[in-house]
């Protein structure tokens, strides 16, 4: 295994989208984060990990 740090929601979503939807029906809470968050359709913007913290 291998960790990798992103720090661009698009590399990530490059890089994971096909090895998510191998399985879809196992990963689709993950799944519909990144499309939401690729797409730019997080309106709340709670994802950004700047914003756990308080």
């Amino acid at each position: 295994m291998q960790f990798k740090l992103y720090m661009d929601v698009n590399t990530f979503y490059n890089d994971t989208y096909d090895v998510l939807m191998r399985n879809e029906s196992q990963n689709m809470i993950p799944l519909g984060n990144l499309i939401i968050w690729h797409e730019g359709k997080d309106k709340t913007d709670w994802r950004n990990p700047a914003n756990w913290v308080v």
